[in-house]
């Protein structure tokens, strides 16, 4: 009788050529590449961040609001204003105690319509309308 005996042995690691050396590189190739994107759209996120809030557009109207107690406060004349013809957006800057309306190109929307929107609103608090 013939017996055979096996024994497990570790695995000898694969050698690597060329080929496997393309392929390495190309992945880190990638990487970098996705990798240097990522940072382009951070800066300019950051950029856009910055820049953004900084100056009034010709088409925006600014309300200062100081002290604003709640967003539910500006809630009511931030609907009277959306109710108007030519007002495109209203954006509530919480940290810099503004509401900024943005206006379409081409309407007469003043800053006196903006002040008697939020008089139909019956905004109770201090506010400052003006067009930089």
């Amino acid at each position: 009788m013939n017996k055979r005996v096996i024994i497990a042995a570790k695995a000898k690691p694969r050698p690597t050529g060329p080929a496997d050396a393309r392929v390495g590189k190309r992945a880190d190739q990638k990487l970098k590449r996705l990798s240097a994107l990522y940072s382009l759209i951070g800066v300019i996120g950051t950029l856009l961040l910055v820049i953004g809030p900084v100056g009034a557009e010709a088409g925006e109207i600014i309300v200062s609001v100081p002290g604003i107690p709640g967003p539910y406060c500006a809630y009511g004349a931030e609907k009277r204003l959306l109710e108007m013809d030519g007002v495109q957006q209203v954006i509530l800057l919480w940290q810099e105690e503004q509401i900024r309306v943005l206006i379409e190109d081409g309407s007469s929307v003043t800053p006196a319509d903006v002040k008697k929107a939020f008089q139909k609103a019956d905004y109770p608090y201090k506010y400052i309308v003006s067009k930089e």
